[in-house]
């Protein structure tokens, strides 16, 4: 059974123990069944028949008399009671339809329409909650996407550690390990974080630097490096390195006397795991060796 007919079988009171339970689980219930309790107040008073003719008949002994308005009929009352309930639906179901969430699995690249008409692809081992409220488009984000904003109203990509607001269309954000990365491919954007903000243009880029925003200039590619099938990785730890390849091919990394703390920048293809390792760890300094989904990673001895 879909929401509309809950909603009607709701408001008629109809609904048996089974939908009455399905339709208590709805986000709007709480504040709809509040405002139908507002309204008990406007329900039509019990019509007594018998003192209404009683009345009528009385009116008519005496002459001049002047026939008094007895307030709207009952089904003024019943109409407008109607009315209101209706304007309510109509008011909270929208709210709730907005509502999106998605995930991306270990391994997987997953593109996702959004209610608003925009578009994003996450990346491996990400969440995105999407909601339209109240003049407002704000995603809630876990991981990492590329984001392609259409115009309209306000468009807020809200993380952990800050948010980034819309003034352009195309941009990325990447959000993980305690750290923030946005990169601007159209328009602008403007990045928040504990009060500091930055403005980004095309082949923009800003990451946490210490205990603020650094802001920079890439290449002006057209998309993600990720999206075409290549991680890169600048100024991070080995450990941080590690966790994205991890994502990426869906493998448990176990790392033995390896120093995970080394800054560097990284690059891996996403086409193979062992062509992945030797780009990301060299032949020079490190061993592994593959089992079914572990990876066992060891410094060589001199």
């Amino acid at each position: 059974m879909t929401h509309d007919e809950l909603l009607h079988k709701w408001i008629a009171g109809t609904l048996n123990p089974e939908e009455q339970k399905e339709f208590e689980q709805r986000p709007e219930y709480p504040e709809l069944a509040r405002l139908y309790a507002d309204t008990e107040g406007w329900r039509p008073p019990t019509f007594d028949q018998e003192a209404m003719l009683k009345r009528v008949l009385a009116s008519k002994q005496q002459p001049g008399a002047k026939v008094r308005s007895l307030g709207l009929p009952v089904w003024g009352w019943v109409a407008a009671a109607a009315s209101v309930m209706l304007v309510l639906a109509l008011w909270l179901w929208p709210k709730s339809a907005q509502q999106q969430h998605f995930m991306a699995g270990a391994g997987e690249a997953q593109t996702v329409k959004l209610a608003d008409g925009s578009s994003a692809v996450l990346n491996a081992e990400s969440k995105l909650d999407f909601t339209v409220e109240e003049g407002e488009r704000r995603a809630e984000l876990a991981g990492e996407a590329f984001f392609e904003v259409k115009k309209g109203e306000p468009f807020i990509v809200s993380t952990d550690l800050g948010e980034v607001r819309v003034l352009g269309t195309a941009f990325n954000v990447r959000a993980r390990e305690g750290s923030i990365q946005v990169q601007c491919f159209e328009g602008r954007v403007a990045v928040t974080v504990e009060g500091e903000r930055v403005e980004l243009g095309p082949g923009e880029r800003t990451a946490i630097a210490g205990t603020s925003l650094a802001k920079e200039s890439v290449e002006a590619d057209n998309v993600p490096s990720w999206q075409l099938g290549i991680t890169r990785l600048d100024g991070v730890t080995l450990a941080h390195a590690l966790a994205e390849l991890e994502r990426q091919f869906g493998v448990t990394i176990q790392a033995e006397g390896v120093n995970l703390d080394g800054v560097g920048n990284y690059r891996f293809p996403h086409s193979d795991l062992e062509t992945a390792l030797l780009s990301l760890l060299g032949t020079g300094s490190f061993d592994f060796r593959i089992a079914n989904d572990q990876v066992i990673i060891s410094q060589k001895n001199d």
